[in-house]
Formats: C-alpha cells, sequence, structure tokens
C-alpha cells in the first residue's frame, strides 16, 4: 500500500476531524495527508488525542511535509488543540519520516529531510 493509501486509512478513522468537504480554497484535504509513512502514527496518535479535546466546529484543513517539518492547519481550535498540534510537530523533528524510528533533520542531496540512519543508507523514493 502506498503512502496516499495509507493516509486515508488514518482520515478515514479520523474522519470527523478533517474537512473533507470544504472548499478546495480553504481546505487541502482533498489531497489527503502530504507526509510519507513515517508521520502517519505521529498522525494518527494525534487525532486520537485531538477527538477528546477539540471543541465543536473543529476541522483540520490540511497535513503535509515541507522543509522536513509537520505542517497542520486548522480552523476552530484552542489552547488544547495547540498544545497537542505543536506536541506532534515536535515529535516529528526526531522521527524519521520514511518508517517511523528515531531520525533527526540533515541535508540529502540538498532536500531536508527528518531520516533514521537506515533511511539515509537507502536514498530511493521506495527506500
Amino acid at each position: 500500500m502506498d503512502d496516499l493509501r495509507r493516509g486515508w486509512v488514518v482520515i478515514d478513522r479520523h474522519r470527523n476531524l478533517f474537512d473533507l468537504d470544504g472548499d478546495v480554497t480553504r481546505s487541502a484535504m482533498h489531497l489527503g495527508l502530504q507526509v510519507e509513512d513515517g508521520w502517519l502514527g505521529l498522525i494518527d496518535r494525534m487525532c486520537d488525542q485531538l477527538e477528546a479535546v477539540a471543541p465543536g466546529g473543529f476541522k483540520v484543513l490540511s497535513v503535509k511535509s515541507k522543509y522536513a517539518t509537520l505542517r497542520v492547519a486548522y480552523r476552530g481550535g484552542d489552547d488544547a488543540v495547540e498544545v497537542e498540534v505543536e506536541r506532534t510537530k515536535t515529535e516529528a523533528l526526531r522521527t524519521c519520516s520514511r518508517c517511523g524510528a528515531v531520525g533527526q533533520q540533515s541535508t540529502v542531496d540538498g532536500e531536508l529531510v527528518v531520516w533514521c540512519s537506515g533511511c539515509r543508507g537507502v536514498r530511493g523514493p521506495d527506500r
């Protein structure tokens, strides 16, 4: 199963959190979770926590990786949501985006990545 399909499995588990029917000029969720497999577990755990603390009207608008950081855009959040999102973003900085092992930010072929030593040794898109 490719990254995109796995991401939709996470979205399906937490469908009520994501703005899937919103205007595509305001929500990018029609694109799915735009991250590699290694961060899907982090996002799934974040969603578990958000389901417990998010206020009514809360929606995730996009989840993506950019410059080796996890980006999460949402509307209708509060302090509890902010704490959980920031915790997850911080955890992503030390989690391999490919496999989920302990990783670190580095530059590979001019691109910023968060990879473990094993994934740095195997550079292709399919590891």
